[in-house]
């Protein structure tokens, strides 16, 4: 494994656990009914190797009303912008989730800190920006220099 396959491991590793805390806080009934999925490859998926391929949402929740997209990012929050409105277009796309792609769905972008500018960016293209971190996240970031 490669260095850079090693730091994409954790902080893939890091980002789940972050977004599993965030949804078992803000989303406990769906949470604990089982109906929130994390790291969700979304799209067309062909084959095994598109399905290994595919882009990734950090966490998809289906309520009973409407289905949440959520996308975290800590250290490049603009890219998460296409990223989440991308996941967005391909979900009713994603065989797994056909049944619920005429629920509404809610964009989530979850920041460790934001300000007025990125959350009206965001805001214009319909996406939710949520700020939370849990102590152990802020640590880490303060190690980093962020």
């Amino acid at each position: 494994m490669s260095v850079s396959q090693s730091k994409n491991r954790t902080y893939i590793a890091r980002e789940t656990r972050w977004v599993s805390e965030y949804v078992s806080r803000f989303y406990p009934d769906d949470f604990n009914a089982g109906r929130a999925a994390f790291q969700v490859p979304l799209g067309p998926m062909s084959t095994a190797i598109s399905r290994r391929a595919a882009p990734r949402a950090d966490a998809v929740v289906v309520s009973l009303d409407h289905v949440t997209i959520i996308e975290a990012d800590a250290e490049n929050k603009t890219s998460a912008i296409g990223q989440l409105l991308y996941y967005d277009f391909v979900f009713p796309l994603t065989e797994a989730y056909i049944k619920y792609s005429n629920l509404p769905r809610v964009k989530v972008l979850l920041v460790e800190s934001t300000d007025d500018t990125f959350t009206a960016f965001s805001e214009k293209f319909g996406l939710k920006v949520d700020t939370w971190a849990p102590d152990w996240l802020l640590s880490y970031l303060i190690s980093k220099g962020g």
